[in-house]
């Protein structure tokens, strides 16, 4: 036999070995009314093989007692494409209903006050609007700047050059 063979073997024994300590330990703590989870089982069973075998084992266990593959790699694999879904879908959902918004719905807001008052004082110069109509006329632009919204800035649309929404009120 050559020294492959034999290496490989002895692992193939040692896989045994581990299968049968393992389902051995399982079936003494599940008898006595022991339950312990995770690492602290690891830790008991790793113990368990040291001195059944008499040595610390450098077997790395691939498989399981069904011969599947190894339940962390592929649970590492389900967290991580999980973990992808998430990322993208609340990346896409920022994208669509909180990014494009808040880019069409302008915060920034210019009144062109100027312009309105220009319009008033010609109007009590050429005697069109009295005086209760200047002061309705005032109110409603008050009414106008006031129904923009808390969550806009209003400025006035002298000081605005480009970019932002100009309300004319008349």
């Amino acid at each position: 036999m050559t020294e492959e063979k034999k290496n490989d073997e002895t692992i193939s024994e040692e896989v045994l070995y581990h299968n049968i300590i393992e389902k051995t330990f399982d079936k003494v703590m599940d008898r006595t009314g022991i339950y312990v989870d995770g690492d602290e089982k690891q830790s008991l069973l790793n113990r368990v093989k040291k001195e059944v075998l008499g040595y610390e084992s450098k077997v790395i266990e691939l498989t399981d007692e069904a011969g599947r593959g190894n339940k962390k790699s592929s649970n590492i694999l389900i967290i991580v494409a999980l973990n992808l879904i998430i990322s993208i879908t609340s990346l896409y959902m920022y994208h669509c209903y909180i990014l494009k918004p808040v880019k069409n719905n302008q915060n920034i807001v210019g009144v062109d006050i100027k312009a309105f008052l220009e319009n008033q004082k010609k109007g009590m110069v050429e005697g069109k609007i009295t005086e209760e109509q200047f002061k309705a006329n005032m109110d409603k632009l008050e009414a106008t700047v006031n129904d923009l919204g808390k969550t806009k800035v209003v400025l006035m649309g002298d000081v605005i050059l480009r970019g932002a929404q100009i309300v004319d009120v008349q």
